[in-house]
């Protein structure tokens, strides 16, 4: 298994009741066949709470973010486009009727 090379140490004070849980919880899980330590949990704590900031740039909640940006302007385009297009066979539809007798006039006579 790959082991991850952490090269920056913090230093973080907490109350009692956070250690506490910290320690029911990788204690917990450690009987449950996943070993972790409090240090583990720490970092995935930090982890989730860095994903769900929007203004930490390639978190999830940032990429989301940008992501809808761009489907919403996506959407707007597609109905400009749509709007076009019916607009289009609109003016397709009142050619054709505006052509109708010149394509009577022209039709092959039955022989």
């Amino acid at each position: 298994m790959n082991k991850v090379l952490f090269n920056h140490r913090l230093s973080v004070g907490v109350t009692n009741k956070m250690n506490d849980l910290l320690e029911e919880i990788a204690m917990n899980r450690t009987r449950r066949g996943t070993p972790i330590s409090k240090s583990d949990l720490i970092r995935e704590a930090i982890r989730l709470y860095l994903d769900e900031q929007a203004d930490a740039r390639g978190s999830r909640k940032q990429i989301a973010k940008s992501l809808e940006g761009q489907i919403t302007k996506l959407h707007e385009e597609l109905g400009k486009l749509q709007t076009q297009s019916n607009e289009q066979n609109q003016m397709l539809i009142q050619l054709l009727m505006a052509m109708q007798p010149v394509f009577e006039r022209i039709k092959p006579r039955p022989k």
